[in-house]
């Protein structure tokens, strides 16, 4: 998966989007967050998302396996 033209939106319903813009469709939803994002970016490579919560939790995610 080539994450150049991907895209990550966090939404009011405490979950992630991933969006490809190159195709403009959703790939990935990123779910079971328990309070809003404060902030987020992509690794260096595009491969991993960092994901930081209100909670002051920060997580990081796999979009290629949706994890």
């Amino acid at each position: 998966m080539n994450l150049n033209f991907h895209f990550f939106f966090s939404n009011s319903d405490l979950t992630m989007k991933i969006w490809d813009f190159r195709e403009m469709k959703e790939i990935s939803t990123l779910e079971g967050f328990d309070e809003p994002t404060m902030s987020a970016c992509w690794n260096h490579s595009g491969s991993l998302l960092l994901h930081a919560t209100k909670d002051g939790f920060a997580r990081i995610f796999d979009p290629r396996k949706g994890s």
